[in-house]
């Protein structure tokens, strides 16, 4: 499914028999390339992996203490049965109140709700 979901890859093509044919595309596929500069910055981070990971519990760790007592943001679940990334911390705004008729003014209001907490921290 990746490179596009080529019937097979630019390596096989360009160092093949025939490497001037095109792949075929028979499937939906991804790319999930990334560039030289994007994976030695990878590399680099995996060094650090532990403690980027730590950071990010630490934070979500202030966050729920500081939203603790807004019962109607669910805040992101964790359990002893795996660590959570924490890659962002994402709430459901109020969740009981979500449905396809009112989605836009729930919206509305998790962007106000948004803008607030900016202000808090400006």
């Amino acid at each position: 499914m990746r490179d596009h979901g080529a019937s097979i890859s630019d390596n096989q093509r360009h160092f093949g028999p025939r490497p001037y044919l095109l792949s075929e595309f028979p499937f939906l596929g991804y790319n999930y390339r990334m560039t030289d500069i994007q994976a030695s910055i990878g590399v680099t981070q995996m060094a650090r992996a532990k403690e980027i990971a730590q950071k990010r519990q630490q934070l979500a760790k202030q966050y729920n203490e500081k939203l603790r007592n807004i019962t109607w943001l669910k805040k992101p679940f964790s359990s002893n049965d795996y660590i959570h990334g924490y890659q962002t911390y994402v709430c459901l705004f109020e969740p009981e109140r979500i449905d396809m008729n009112n989605i836009k003014h729930i919206n509305s209001k998790k962007n106000d709700f948004m803008e607030y907490l900016q202000q808090k921290i400006s």
